[in-house]
């Protein structure tokens, strides 16, 4: 989700410095995030901890709302946000976005109801 954010603010333009990190508060977040997935972003503490593992890998940067450095940049939240960074491009390459995309089919796959009408059923022949 966070490739598919840096990406789209790539193509827009929204790159915040030199750094060539994509700015996105929590309600752009939260918003995108609903769009992509069809789900709701989750609860605040363990946002926090994923963003933390996201900031472990190099490819987010926590934004508070009262960080001076941010007065340009619309921090619209009151929970800051977050800077998406361009490592994210390497270490979530198209490789590892494929495998991804085949370990969410086969979630997707194994959570469906099985058909009954698939199934083979018994005759009365099969019985006796």
């Amino acid at each position: 989700m966070l490739r598919g954010l840096y990406e789209d603010g790539m193509r827009a333009g929204q790159v915040s410095d030199d750094s060539g990190e994509i700015i996105c508060d929590f309600i752009e977040l939260q918003e995108k995030y609903r769009l992509m997935t069809n789900r709701e972003l989750p609860p605040k503490g363990e946002l926090e901890a994923l963003i933390h593992t996201a900031k472990r890998w190099g490819i987010v940067r926590r934004l508070k709302a009262g960080d001076t450095h941010l007065s340009g940049l619309h921090i619209e939240a009151e929970d800051g946000g977050i800077a998406i960074r361009p490592a994210i491009r390497i270490i979530l390459g198209e490789s590892a976005l494929q495998q991804l995309a085949l370990w969410s089919a086969k979630d997707r796959d194994a959570e469906l109801p099985r058909d009954v009408s698939n199934t083979e059923q018994l005759s009365q022949e099969d019985i006796a």
